[in-house]
């Protein structure tokens, strides 16, 4: 049987999430408890597709760009690079300045266990491997038919026999390194879009030290240049992360909006990151057990199942009182995705018939959908773009 669904605007969920304080194992190191609903299925930057897995390895490596997140709309700000890129007036030259004196963890696949510096030529690695038919990147989108030369590097990558034979020397006119700290990017056409698709965790840099020393079994191995490093992943039940002991100075943000989404969130301010020494997140991927956790104080933050929504929030939208005895606080904010549902368009009924697949969607009663399935904690969704996003129009 064909699958068959109801198409239904995008709605952005209001997630409230509930937290204590992290616990230590002793008085002078902070470990943060977690629960993941998903299991990790690998932390190779370059093949992630899926969020768990984004959210771990986000933890490890970095990229060009990212967002600075207590501002709204979010605003695109430098990462690894030492700036916004510099654009020529065909807007299809993009030079990027790499930040000075920041390292990779220290890992055996490095000379002496220790990690080097990180390089402009780190990125175009990570691209060209992205490029690599052998490599069989579900990210290959990212790049597709963008960059000068880059669809060529990937067409010769055919005709290797082996993932081992593939020459990642070979140059690329589009991808230029004139040294360690500069990256030049050449487009095909103008894609404004590229600084967005910077921060996006697949374009991350890789060390080819770490490729060639675990080989396929990278994604086991993360070795990135991020706040944390793995320490053990136990699969289907735990990952452990701790501080990287060469992470750079970074600190927490110290301005954000006035309105109600920043409010609380710049008691941090100024204060050096990573504020954890450790992180232990479980793999819990039904809803029941992992609030079951949260009630025991095993984990020190938990978003709110439906079916324990009035369990902790009381009429007026705040925490009831059993939950306020327990210390436990609240923090409500918005979350900048999109949810739908779609059609099958292979369907011969519907696939072919838009008038009835639009009589279809004017059916779906969305207010009543989000009433009993987020406990009106989403928003009527108006195109796919979310509200917190620059580039939306009310």
């Amino acid at each position: 049987m064909k699958f068959l669904s109801v198409v239904f605007t995008a709605a952005l969920l209001i997630i409230a999430g509930c937290d204590g304080s992290p616990q230590g194992t002793d008085s002078n190191e902070i470990t943060l408890h977690t629960a993941l609903a998903a299991k990790v299925r690998g932390l190779d930057p370059g093949d992630i597709g899926d969020t768990t897995s984004s959210l771990v390895a986000s933890q490890i490596f970095e990229c060009l760009y990212q967002y600075h997140y207590l501002k709204r709309p979010y605003e695109l700000i430098p990462q690894l690079a030492a700036d916004m890129p510099q654009t020529s007036e065909d807007g299809l030259t993009y030079t990027i300045k790499i930040k000075r004196g920041i390292y990779f963890a220290d890992d055996p696949c490095f000379e002496g266990g220790k990690g080097r510096e990180l390089k402009a030529s780190d990125f175009v690695f990570a691209w060209k491997r992205i490029a690599d038919i052998k490599y069989l990147s579900k990210n290959w989108w990212i790049f597709d038919n963008k960059i000068v030369g880059l669809d060529e590097f990937r067409e010769y990558t055919k005709g290797c026999k082996r993932r081992e034979d593939v020459d990642y020397s070979r140059s690329v006119e589009g991808l230029q390194t004139p040294d360690d700290y500069t990256l030049v990017i050449k487009l095909k056409k103008p894609w404004p879009q590229i600084t967005y698709l910077l921060a996006h965790l697949p374009t991350a840099p890789i060390a080819k030290e770490a490729v060639d020393y675990y080989g396929k079994n990278i994604m086991n191995h993360p070795v990135g240049t991020g706040p944390f490093r793995l320490k053990l992943w136990n699969r289907g039940s735990y990952i452990e992360l701790v501080k990287n002991l060469n992470f750079r100075d970074e600190f927490y943000p110290s301005e954000g909006e006035a309105d109600d989404l920043a409010k609380g969130y710049l008691v941090d301010a100024g204060k050096k990151l990573p504020m954890v020494d450790r992180i232990l997140m479980m793999i819990v991927q039904e809803n029941p057990p992992r609030w079951f956790l949260f009630m025991q104080g095993k984990i020190d933050a938990a978003g709110i199942p439906k079916d324990n929504f009035n369990e902790a929030i009381d009429q007026r939208g705040g925490l009831t009182a059993q939950m306020q005895k327990r210390n436990i606080s609240l923090r409500i904010f918005r979350d900048p995705s999109s949810y739908w549902l779609g059609f099958n368009m292979e369907d011969d009924l519907l696939g072919s018939n838009k008038p009835l697949r639009e009589a279809i969607s004017c059916a779906v009663d969305r207010v009543k959908y989000i009433e009993l399935f987020t406990n009106n904690r989403g928003e009527l969704a108006y195109g796919f773009i979310p509200p917190l996003m620059k580039a939306y129009d009310p």
